[in-house]
């Protein structure tokens, strides 16, 4: 994606993010407009499916970050903690931002930050 270059005005461009179903519906809406009115420039692109797929479309280039839930245990992704979704018995389960440490958003650390923070 050519997100996320500095403008004039703040972030402009496209941010294709994956996201897993079973926290789409009560994630997405707040992002998009979250996202939208802190960088309306940014065109946000969604792609909702299961973790491995979107691993695979992470490393291809076809998005550019997901929200995974569980870490992932690979030196090559950079994983930014979003929340803690409380679960029955007291547990918890993490959802993280993931972005690959080679891709343009890797040394944008605030904004994967950002996106976690929305």
């Amino acid at each position: 994606g050519s997100l996320a270059r500095a403008s004039a005005g703040g972030l402009a461009g496209r941010l294709r993010i994956g996201v897993i179903p079973t926290i789409a519906p009560y994630l997405l809406p707040e992002l998009i407009r979250a996202m939208g009115q802190a960088h309306p420039d940014v065109e946000v692109h969604v792609r909702e499916t299961m973790t491995e797929k979107l691993l695979d479309e992470l490393g291809s280039g076809t998005i550019d970050t997901a929200i995974l839930a569980l870490p992932i245990d690979d030196p090559g992704l950079v994983e930014v903690p979003l929340f803690d979704e409380a679960l029955m018995g007291g547990a918890s389960a993490p959802f993280f931002v993931i972005v690959l440490r080679s891709s343009e958003y890797a040394c944008r650390h605030e904004l994967v930050a950002r996106i976690g923070r929305i």
